[in-house]
């Protein structure tokens, strides 16, 4: 294992930096069972995990893909990995290789979601090197035992979230062209219903929940992607109902990058980018009611000169964790029930990384994140490692 992460992670469980909060606050929470891992797999360059979940059995499955650039051509690899509680994997199943021309190609997703079945089966949706997008089943040792394409590459969609219906069927979400999308198939992937929201200009799906009604709580975003500050953006509230076969917007903010989880009184906790500097990110986090209305809110002020994704979890007790990257540390947010802000730390350390995906457990969240292992290298010679940490 890198010496560097080794570093890394004992000083993540000796002792926790903390970085600039709201009014500079610094008290401290404590973290236990801590653990932070690394993997690669046979084939290097770059790999991304893009997904993380829960199998039946309690261990955790993990699926990515794995970019080769070569003389002979560039290729790719779907791949599933099975972690158990310990973070020690105790499998790893290559699904596909493919290769393609387009040099580009390697910056968007191949596994683009995944969900387990009633029978411990995985239903993954997954976007070829000819940009068709296919719905794969894959039995519990990683063959594939149904390949049903859903999308042809005429078609100008993304499916980033696949969920399964309280009618057994799924849910496919993304966008379509410039508009959020929804998909309703049956389990075979032959088409049942088809929706998309269009606010006007080019919007986005960046998240989506099931509530206890069957309807889908989707959260976006609209506006004009090419220029800086959330100022050109708004982040939007929609809701899709089965039943009617309707998007209908439910709240906006001006905003990008919105990310959600549901609280334990069936609203919401949202966070998002409010950003209108360069150099100073702010993220707004509110608490939105069932009926979208708003309780509280509350500003996280982090000094940057970039930052990944970030992510929203709640915890137990009615308090909430934000956690996503700045620069290339991982850091962590945590507030109280009425929002403020209780403390904020930096997880110390040079390696490069960036959340692709949490997971909530209870009070355990796992954090998926993607890594370099030396970033002094030139970046056609970074070897990509995938990382895994555990939190509570």
């Amino acid at each position: 294992m890198n010496k560097l992460f080794i570093f890394v992670m004992a000083a993540f469980a000796a002792s926790l930096l903390f970085a600039g909060g709201a009014s500079g606050q610094t008290t401290k929470f404590n973290l236990s069972e801590q653990w932070g891992k690394q993997y690669s797999t046979d084939f290097n360059n770059d790999i991304s995990g893009d997904i993380i979940f829960t199998a039946k059995d309690g261990n955790l499955l993990i699926a990515g893909s794995s970019n080769n650039w070569s003389s002979e051509g560039n290729s790719c690899r779907f791949w599933v990995w099975m972690i158990d509680k310990n973070g020690i994997k105790k499998w790893e199943k290559e699904i596909k290789k493919q290769r393609y021309n387009c040099s580009t190609h390697h910056a968007k997703k191949c596994v683009r979601c995944v969900v387990e079945l009633e029978n411990g089966n995985l239903e993954m949706v997954a976007e070829f090197a000819d940009f068709t997008t296919s719905l794969l089943e894959l039995d519990q040792e990683g063959n594939i035992v149904k390949n049903k394409e859903i999308i042809d590459n005429k078609l100008a969609i993304d499916i980033d979230r696949i969920i399964i219906s309280p009618d057994n069927n799924f849910y496919l979400v993304g966008t379509k062209g410039d508009d959020i999308y929804v998909l309703k198939t049956d389990k075979n992937g032959n088409k049942i219903a088809d929706q998309a929201f269009d606010a006007g200009k080019m919007e986005i799906m960046t998240d989506c929940a099931l509530d206890k009604d069957g309807n889908l709580n989707i959260i976006g975003e609209s506006g004009d992607f090419d220029k800086f500050g959330a100022g050109d953006s708004k982040v939007l509230m929609l809701k899709y109902e089965p039943a009617k076969n309707t998007i209908t917007k439910k709240a906006e903010f001006q905003g990008r990058n919105g990310i959600f989880a549901p609280s334990s009184d069936e609203g919401f906790i949202v966070a998002y980018d409010f950003s209108t500097k360069f150099m100073q990110q702010y993220i707004k986090v509110r608490k939105l009611t069932k009926d979208y209305s708003k309780s509280w809110e509350t500003t996280i002020s982090i000094n940057t000169t970039g930052t990944g994704p970030f992510y929203v979890a709640s915890l137990k007790n009615e308090e909430y964790m934000i956690i996503g990257t700045n620069e290339n540390l991982l850091w962590f947010n945590k507030l109280n029930k009425a929002g403020k802000l209780e403390g904020s730390y930096t997880l110390p350390g040079e390696t490069v990384m960036e959340v692709t995906k949490i997971l909530q457990q209870d009070n355990d969240i796992y954090i998926l994140a993607s890594a370099v292992q030396d970033a002094n290298l030139p970046q056609s010679n970074f070897n990509y490692k995938v990382s895994l940490f555990k939190v509570r």
